[in-house]
């Protein structure tokens, strides 16, 4: 399957969405074997999940170009009981210092609410910043 997203990228600071295309392998119980993106002519290596995939298209973009989306956005958390593919969920307006924070916010909010995809954008994006604000989110590139 192939798609293609609009996605947000930090281009030499300056902020603008660009076509993405997402190729996505199945496997016959629906879970991902390969995943692998591709935008203007940069073009991720291919892995078995999603999270894996966005990294691997950091790594291949150039270095003015930064992803900026919840995977790499500060409030961009990934649910320490485990997520799905392509899940993060948007803890903004909470403040957790550690993981075990995390989990008790998850356990507390109404996280469904908060559920995102690993691309989605939002006007409140911030950059990881993990001096400043802790995320639980292993970017780092």
């Amino acid at each position: 399957m192939q798609d293609v997203l609009q996605v947000y990228y930090a281009i030499d600071d300056e902020i603008q969405a660009l076509p993405t295309t997402v190729f996505l392998q199945h496997d016959e119980d629906g879970e991902p074997i390969s995943v692998h993106f591709e935008v203007q002519d940069y073009r991720s290596a291919p892995t078995s999940c999603s999270e894996l995939a966005v990294k691997n298209l950091q790594r291949a973009l150039p270095s003015n170009m930064k992803i900026t989306a919840c995977q790499t956005c500060m409030f961009g958390n990934f649910n320490p009981y485990g997520d799905m593919d392509n899940e993060i969920f948007c803890l903004k307006g909470f403040v957790a210092r550690n993981k075990m924070e995390v989990c008790e916010i998850i356990q507390k909010a109404e996280i469904h609410e908060r559920k995102r995809t690993l691309l989605a954008f939002c006007a409140d994006y911030k950059p990881i910043d993990n001096k400043a604000y802790y995320t639980y989110n292993d970017w780092d590139i």
